[in-house]
């Protein structure tokens, strides 16, 4: 397809070693991160102009499938959780509690709002963390939520 703005693949896209797939921008930003390409990872059209750059060819790469996330921030924990679209996890709920495991973090997980979230597949980071009630978001800086102190 030729350059332009009727081009879905925005104005960047990086070959894989398997032609048939890329990783690209988009014409539609909406679609980024919905079930919408043919296997195709879309990016944000700002996000691939700053990563194109830094790809040169035959850099080397891995796709990991992870439906369940976690993270840590100022000293709260969160999980990210998505549909398992590929059906290769038999039980999400007892997943995630093993990656909590695995992290470390048991002690620190609320396992109701862990269940929660699992069950939500919201995929966007929910706060999970046991006890004290999560801080107030204040503000968007850079188009991210910046937690208050």
């Amino acid at each position: 397809m030729p350059p332009g703005p009727d081009n879905p693949l925005g104005d960047y896209r990086i070959r894989l070693s398997l032609d048939l797939y890329s990783i690209h921008g988009t014409n539609d930003p909406w679609t980024v991160g919905r079930l919408t390409t043919h296997g195709c990872i879309r990016l944000y059209p700002e996000d691939i102009a700053e990563l194109f750059p830094l790809v040169g060819r035959g850099t080397p790469g891995e796709f990991v499938y992870e439906p369940v996330k976690l993270g840590q921030s100022r000293g709260r924990v969160y999980v990210e959780v998505h549909q398992d679209v590929y059906r290769l996890i038999p039980d999400l709920e007892a997943h995630a509690a093993d990656e909590v495991r695995r992290a470390g973090l048991g002690a620190r997980v609320d396992p109701e709002a862990l269940r929660t979230a699992v069950r939500a597949k919201t995929g966007v980071p929910v706060d999970v963390t046991r006890g004290a009630p999560a801080p107030p978001v204040d503000r968007v800086r850079d188009g991210h939520l910046a937690l208050g102190d």
